[in-house]
């Protein structure tokens, strides 16, 4: 999706239809009018405006340049796009949110964080900005930066600060002022970064 909306609000569906559309980087930028694009349903059971499966399987998501509220979720599966990828040396899967704000909720296939050469690099904008993880059982190859703004993440698994096996320590984590503990059976260790 290399395509410019300049509609005042969009909401886009691309994922699991009978008339499915993969791809592997979608650019989001705005052209004329200021507006929010959300890519994804909402889930049942849940009290905020996130939405989940929007970009199956989706690689890289550039919004450096969208200026407007951006609501994504992100679902990475077990599928053999996924495998091509890692087959065709691609293991860096890199999201850049804008800069009015992003929530983007990931959905990781535990088969893909467990390949020793997965890394991923969540970036957010100058508002706030709140990225979600559900599956993210190993963090070792995942960096995130909230950059400006209030940061959220909210983990399902559980994170800690053993650098000895270090499966379950980010790369990276920075820019964060809130940690979200959720489901249950996880447990978090004070998480090494930048949590002001």
């Amino acid at each position: 999706l290399d395509d410019t909306f300049d509609f005042p609000d969009l909401d886009l569906f691309i994922g699991q239809t009978t008339r499915s559309l993969y791809l592997e980087v979608v650019n989001i930028e705005n052209v004329g009018e200021m507006g929010d694009l959300t890519v994804g349903t909402a889930p049942n059971g849940e009290t905020d405006d996130r939405v989940e499966d929007g970009l199956v399987d989706v690689r890289e998501v550039n919004a450096g340049g969208f200026t407007g509220e951006l609501n994504l979720g992100i679902a990475l599966t077990n599928s053999d796009l996924v495998d091509s990828y890692f087959d065709e040396g691609n293991t860096d899967f890199i999201y850049t949110g804008g800069d009015g704000g992003n929530t983007f909720t990931f959905d990781v296939a535990v088969g893909i964080t467990q390949d020793p050469d997965f890394s991923m690099q969540v970036t957010g904008g100058a508002a706030d900005d709140r990225f979600n993880f559900d599956g993210l059982a190993r963090k070792d190859g995942v960096s995130i930066d909230g950059a400006g703004g209030s940061n959220t993440v909210e983990l399902t698994t559980s994170t800690g600060t053993d650098t000895t096996d270090g499966e379950d320590v980010f790369a990276a984590f920075d820019g964060i002022q809130t940690l979200v503990v959720a489901g249950g059976g996880s447990t978090q260790d004070v998480v090494d970064g930048n949590m002001l």
